[in-house]
């Protein structure tokens, strides 16, 4: 769908945005080799309430300040960006206590 739309704007640098139902590394990468930008979070498969600690879902995006929010209320700030399967992510400091 996504090269559709870039088919009929005539324009390649677009934004797909997707619940994390299709979150899928290899349509992510898909999409930024056509140079589009994808927006889809990604699913929580990690069994983090069975061992007792946060799930990722509890946390909130603050975009004006570009920061995380941890259940315990604690700003997590953007740290770097990193590549995970060909997919660049933006990576926030995760050694805060929360």
């Amino acid at each position: 769908m996504a090269k559709q739309v870039q088919q009929a704007l005539n324009k390649k640098d677009i934004t797909v945005i997707s619940d994390k139902g299709y979150f899928s590394h290899l349509d992510i990468k898909a999409l930024q080799d056509s140079g589009a930008k994808a927006l889809v979070p990604q699913t929580d498969t990690s069994g983090s309430k069975a061992k007792g600690i946060f799930n990722k879902s509890l946390f909130k995006y603050d975009k004006e300040k570009d920061v995380y929010i941890c259940p315990a209320n604690n700003e997590l700030p953007y740290r770097s960006d990193s590549m995970e399967k060909g997919i660049q992510l933006k990576v926030y400091v995760d050694h805060i206590a929360c």
